[in-house]
């Protein structure tokens, strides 16, 4: 795979003309035939070189450079599926009363607490950020996020059990 110089426009337009059947071909291999998603990382693989062009870092390069980036791109996703499903999971596991539906109520339980408070749950238990990145994060004291986060869980732990007490009740 020869590799050759970009550098304007017009340069960039000929080379995805050249290479963008074979990009293509590539991404089609590697989604197992879902075209919609081979469009979408044939897409963001050029994208990203007209970036490259733009900020003057990309002198020469070939089809296999094209090959990487959507390869690069592929995994990229992969990642991001997996660290939504961890997160969902994590949610999933998010503290419950005992006899709560889970999921539904503890989301129904978050939406009543102060944003702040919603907000130090959520970093802490679903993102599994620490007390110190999260006190970073919204620009509070350790001791601040700390009282945060005793408070949620208290508040949290009412609005399910009172959530619970009314299904029993039904």
């Amino acid at each position: 795979m020869e590799r050759e110089a970009v550098h304007p426009a017009a340069d960039v337009l000929a080379f995805y003309e050249r290479s963008v059947a074979d990009v293509f071909a590539y991404a089609m291999r590697l989604t197992a035939g879902d075209r919609h998603a081979a469009e979408e990382l044939v897409q963001e693989t050029y994208l990203a070189l007209v970036r490259e062009v733009r900020l003057g870092r990309v002198v020469g390069i070939g089809v296999g450079w094209a090959i990487t980036t959507c390869r690069h791109r592929f995994l990229d996703d992969l990642r991001g599926r997996r660290r939504r499903i961890e997160r969902e999971r994590r949610v999933a596991a998010f503290p419950t009363a005992a006899g709560s539906d889970g999921v539904g109520d503890t989301l129904e339980a978050l939406g009543l607490l102060a944003s702040d408070q919603r907000a130090a749950m959520v970093m802490r238990y679903v993102d599994e950020m620490s007390v110190a990145e999260i006190a970073g994060a919204m620009e509070r004291s350790i001791h601040a996020v700390e009282s945060l986060l005793a408070r949620g869980r208290e508040t949290l732990r009412g609005h399910i059990e009172r959530g619970t007490e009314r299904k029993a009740g039904q």
